[in-house]
């Protein structure tokens, strides 16, 4: 998003910022994969982790 907020093709004088939007965004990136180790889980469990959260959050505000 940070890099769309530039436009798809930047300005020269723009170039820098992007670099450095670049940056910015790998370092997070990499900070969130140390701080929270990332691991690949299956679409099932994904969406019935989802639904089940989801479905707490209704019953919890009916």
């Amino acid at each position: 998003m940070l890099r769309g907020a530039l436009g798809q093709r930047p300005a020269p004088a723009d170039a820098a910022v992007a670099a450095r939007l670049d940056g910015l965004v790998g370092d997070w990136c990499q900070d969130m994969e140390r701080q929270y180790e990332p691991r690949w889980v299956p679409l099932t469990a994904q969406t019935n982790l989802h639904t089940q959260t989801m479905l707490g959050v209704a019953r919890a505000a009916v």
